[in-house]
């Protein structure tokens, strides 16, 4: 029977498929899939089978119905899947939903969500939809549940000082869930954070989630500069090749080619800032015939930044200068 119907799928001509209605098709999955996992028929001969489904919008209906079985993920192995093998399972597991109904049935999709950034993209492709506000879209006419769920939804993971650096609607909403005592269960669920988060018990997704909001495009010289604590604690776990990577760093080298005119002038400015144009000429020829091809040398002059000298004794000057410069160091 099993050999007849494995016959029988390899045999449907082509376009067999596309022609069912979707009741023929449910019926053809239930007669030749029935208790198969959904990625068990696609890697069975029946790809075919679950890609017109999945365009009908008939996955949900066939594991209600039984003709399939939705295989649970377990905790941990989203870590291992790319962003399109993530937004895959989405689709696969919850599309059409809105993100409130995914935290209360998915609670570790529904935080992988979060942490890649993914929620509003997939709403703005209609994969996921967006919890309707309350009638009117005023804050003072949602029970404390609805409240609840629009910050679950809309400020996962943001601290106090982000609503009140916020616009006004942001600073009501907060303003109302601590009215109302909200807060607290907000807190406690982990929704909101309070103060400044504990860089040492962080994981690594929490360090690179939280430099990416909040030194997203800054230079490693700079996130150095500006808090070493954190740019140590990222290179000891082994994480700025990887915020480098992923953009969200930016790593300043010899390729001068590759960096904007905003990083050149910043690296320029770090590493030879009260150099000469001779000078920097003769140190790195590479980032002078940059800074030329760029048209940028009398910026650069302009600000202070390097030094264009003048007359015979450029050579003498340029050596009072460089010992100048060395002193004030």
């Amino acid at each position: 029977m099993v050999e007849d119907e494995i016959l029988i799928r390899k045999s449907l001509p082509s376009g067999y498929l596309s022609q069912m209605s979707d009741r023929e098709l449910i019926n053809y999955v239930k007669q030749n899939y029935k208790g198969k996992t959904i990625s068990s028929v696609e890697k069975d001969s029946g790809s075919a089978v679950i890609r017109i489904a999945r365009k009908r919008g008939l996955i949900d209906k066939l594991v209600e119905q039984g003709a399939l079985i939705r295989r649970q993920r377990c905790n941990g192995l989203f870590e291992e899947m790319s962003n399109k093998s993530f937004i895959s399972y989405v689709i696969q597991n919850h599309k059409g939903k809105t993100l409130t109904e995914i935290c209360e049935k998915d609670k570790t999709a529904y935080r992988e969500l979060k942490k890649r950034e993914l929620d509003d993209k997939l709403i703005e492709k209609g994969i996921l939809v967006r919890k309707v506000k309350t009638k009117n879209g005023f804050f003072s006419k949602m029970s404390d549940n609805e409240l609840f769920n629009y910050i679950k939804d809309n400020f996962y993971g943001k601290s106090p000082v982000f609503f009140q650096k916020g616009n006004e609607n942001n600073t009501r909403v907060y303003n109302l869930a601590r009215e109302r005592g909200i807060l607290n269960k907000l807190f406690e669920e982990g929704i909101l954070v309070k103060g400044r988060p504990n860089f040492l018990h962080m994981t690594n997704d929490e360090l690179i989630g939280y430099i990416k909001e909040n030194y997203q495009g800054f230079s490693l010289v700079q996130l150095h500069r500006k808090r070493g604590a954190i740019y140590q604690l990222a290179r000891e776990k082994g994480l700025l090749d990887y915020l480098v990577n992923e953009k969200i760093l930016v790593r300043l080298t010899g390729k001068y080619k590759n960096m904007t005119d905003e990083q050149l002038i910043s690296y320029v400015s770090e590493k030879y800032k009260g150099k000469s144009l001779g000078q920097l000429d003769d140190i790195d020829s590479k980032v002078y015939e940059t800074i030329r091809k760029r048209n940028l040398i009398d910026y650069f002059v302009n600000q202070r930044i390097l030094i264009r000298l003048n007359g015979n004794n450029s050579s003498q000057l340029e050596s009072l200068l460089e010992n100048y410069v060395g002193g004030a160091e």
